[in-house]
């Protein structure tokens, strides 16, 4: 960046000091009886009668990967100030104070709309640096992208409603494109800002979405707890009617993660004690209990049923079904609590040892390009903690972004062109056939998925109870090319660390063919990634199912 750009940034940035920023999306729903504008988007993008509305109701849509739905989903905006909070109730902001209870009241009215067997998934996305609500930014064109191909893959079995969610902020500073060169000095401005949003309304936001899905998922919650204290096993075929996605990027990751770190520790420990009391069980075979070493309180649990049956269904409630945070632009201490509760204080070398495969709850997924974070983010944590004191290794991980610091990376994701040393390169699956053709592209990822399931569920079962996740890996995913996630390794591609490979709480670093760069959220191998890593969710959500 030359002196210009210095000089434009500096302008700008007082200026916008001056004046305080403004919302994108003014205008609510029309009034009730009156017709609202169908914003069907066509190669990512809507009607301009849409582009200031904070909701677009898509009747129908055709994703970047050229996947057609013509069940469509409703898309909502919530923004907040450099605070955290709404907006005020006065001019210049519109009606945007209304944003977060319009979302609300919209979500609960498709909820009692739907049929409780069909219900609804609800998919959150917490953009970065750089970016705003603005109908055209990129990723908002593409998080209708990514709507759109989960209304599809929603339709089977079920028919659930898509709505989706983009948590807006202004992630510029200052009014120039994306690219500009001048935006660059705002990195440490944003990332005090993304700080203190994340103690904002976010956290009401968050905590109101939770409410509702426990309250439409008490029966589902409350038919597992019958069967366990009647000794059957939970049908694996009987899923929560809500399901909720949860992504954030860059400074919007963290945001989320700053917003549920308490929330996220202690879904990890119910579900720890959960899976202790399941290890008890002798009607319920699992097959991670070999290392299991349950205390005197947990054993007085089991042989109660009414009280394991408490624990075990208390278990399966979690905050949000899978959150995704790609290239965080947060530091490996923050992120270290919840690594090493998952892992497992005075547990084996795996960690602790989880009852089965479920779903991953939180996934990390890093560029191995990402010089925002792998490079820029360590210099400027150095200036900052400056003074600080540490114990061992903290100042390398308090100085290193999430993703980056390999203690705590338990995945690679990559081609399955690339190949070690010596060794022969993965074939393409053979499911993976056809997948380039766009009608195509959501059978051919279902039918990988379900050799997936058969691999890793005793008997090659599929929706078992008891998943083994030791029987995951290599685990392949369609893509051009295909890709194949795998425990990390070192440079000699020896497996860098022990990992458990039914721990929720996955750090992947991943490829540039997948993720090349922080911003290269719109790659689609990305997209195929996070598809199909999201059908663990609707079979593995939180087993026993």
């Amino acid at each position: 960046m030359d002196i210009r750009h210095l000089v434009v940034a500096a302008a700008a940035m007082y200026c916008a000091a001056c004046t305080g920023p403004l919302p994108v999306r003014t205008v609510l729903d029309a009034p009730s009886g009156a017709a609202q504008p169908m914003c069907n988007p066509a190669a990512g993008s809507v009607d301009p009668v849409c582009a200031h509305r904070a909701h677009e109701h898509a009747s129908e849509c055709v994703s970047d990967a050229g996947v057609r739905s013509d069940r469509g989903y409703d898309l909502h905006f919530v923004e907040v100030d450099d605070q955290g909070a709404l907006y005020p109730r006065e001019a210049p902001y519109g009606d945007a104070y209304g944003q977060l209870d319009a979302f609300i009241a919209t979500l609960r009215e498709t909820i009692e709309r739907k049929p409780v067997a069909d219900g609804v998934s609800l998919a959150m996305f917490v953009h970065g640096w750089k970016h705003d609500a603005g109908t055209d930014d990129d990723n908002v064109r593409k998080f209708r992208s990514f709507l759109c191909g989960m209304a599809e893959i929603e339709r089977r079995p079920g028919n659930r409603a898509v709505v989706g969610l983009y948590f807006a902020w202004d992630a510029k500073r200052i009014g120039l494109d994306t690219d500009h060169a001048a935006l660059n000095v705002t990195f440490w401005d944003r990332e005090r800002a993304s700080d203190r949003i994340a103690q904002g309304v976010i956290r009401e936001l968050l905590a109101r979405v939770r409410s509702i899905e426990a309250e439409v998922n008490r029966e589902w919650q409350e038919r597992v707890r019958k069967r366990i204290l009647e000794g059957g096993f939970p049908s694996p075929f009987d899923k929560p009617p809500m399901r909720f996605l949860l992504l954030g990027h860059s400074f919007g990751a963290r945001m989320v993660f700053e917003a549920l770190s308490n929330t996220l520790i202690r879904d990890v420990v119910d579900l720890q004690q959960a899976d202790e009391i399941l290890c008890l069980l002798p009607q319920f075979p699992q097959p991670g209990c070999a290392g299991a070493a349950p205390n005197d309180a947990v054993r007085a649990q089991a042989v109660d049923p009414a009280r394991a049956a408490d624990v075990v269904a208390a278990g399966l409630v979690r905050e949000a079904d899978m959150i995704v945070l790609v290239n965080p632009a947060l530091e490996a201490t923050r992120f270290g609590a919840l690594v090493d509760a998952a892992r497992g204080r005075g547990t084996g070398a795996d960690g602790f040892p989880y009852a089965h495969y479920r779903a991953p709850h939180v996934v990390v997924i890093a560029s191995e390009t990402d010089q925002a974070v792998g490079a820029a983010f360590p210099a400027g944590r150095a200036l900052g903690s400056l003074f600080d004191r540490y114990v061992g290794d903290e100042r390398v991980a308090d100085r290193t972004g999430v993703g980056h610091y390999l203690p705590q990376v338990t995945h690679r994701v990559s081609p399955v062109t690339q190949a070690c040393p010596g060794h022969e390169p993965l074939p393409a699956p053979a499911e993976c056939r056809g997948w380039q053709i766009p009608e195509a592209k959501l059978a051919v990822e279902a039918r990988l998925f379900n050799t997936f399931e058969r691999r890793i569920c005793p008997g090659g079962s599929p929706g078992c109870a008891a998943p083994d996740g030791r029987k995951a890996y290599p685990r392949a995913f369609c893509g051009a090319p295909a890709l194949v996630l795998q425990p990390h390794r070192d440079a000699q591609c020896t497996q860098a660390q022990p990992f458990n490979p039914n721990n929720p709480v996955w750090v992947v670093r991943a490829d540039a063919n997948v993720i090349d760069g922080h911003g290269d959220i719109a790659n689609e191998q990305l997209h195929a990634l996070l598809r199909q890593l999201y059908l663990d969710s609707l079979s593995f959500r939180a087993a026993p199912l």
